[in-house]
């Protein structure tokens, strides 16, 4: 049991600390690229500030997106070998094709990194994986409800 409790704490610290990242930049107008649609559909779950916009690489708008209307992005790519590739081909793309005065947020995706790989290499596994273990744990370990804590409610 103690275990059990400990690794449900350490999962709900992690996933806390991810949410917090995410929403550390208040008062900027924050990009988040994902590849796909499911990894877009995970982070939507995470209480995410209003400033936040999450832009998926399958969007048919991608190559005539308004990158200049953020003030920083955060490429979210998956942590494998491709998704390694897939970031540095966007990364050039945007900073040598359309915005180059734009900050990109490499120090958090850094961060990121280190959070989810403890789960899974890829955005939507990690955050599936969080949710689904601290969803099945037992309810008594800490007497928190999962879904109270997070649930589709934006962050103001």
């Amino acid at each position: 049991m103690w275990k059990s409790r400990k690794r449900y704490v350490q999962t709900l610290e992690d996933l806390f600390y991810i949410v917090k990242l995410l929403n550390a930049r208040p008062h900027n107008k924050v990009l988040i690229i994902v590849e796909g649609k499911s990894d877009k559909a995970m982070l939507e779950k995470l209480p995410l500030s209003k400033n936040i916009h999450i832009l998926t690489l399958n969007n048919p708008t991608f190559k005539k997106f308004k990158f200049d209307e953020y003030d920083c992005i955060l490429i979210l790519t998956d942590f494998d070998r491709e998704g390694e590739k897939l970031y540095k081909e966007i990364l050039r793309y945007i900073r040598n094709t359309l915005a180059p005065k734009l900050s990109f947020l490499d120090m958090e995706r850094d961060l990121l990194r280190k959070y989810f790989t403890k789960y899974g290499y890829t955005v939507h596994g990690a955050i599936n994986n969080m949710l689904k273990f601290l969803e099945s744990s037992p309810k008594n370990l800490l007497h928190i409800d999962v879904h109270t804590s997070f649930h589709k409610k934006k962050i103001e």
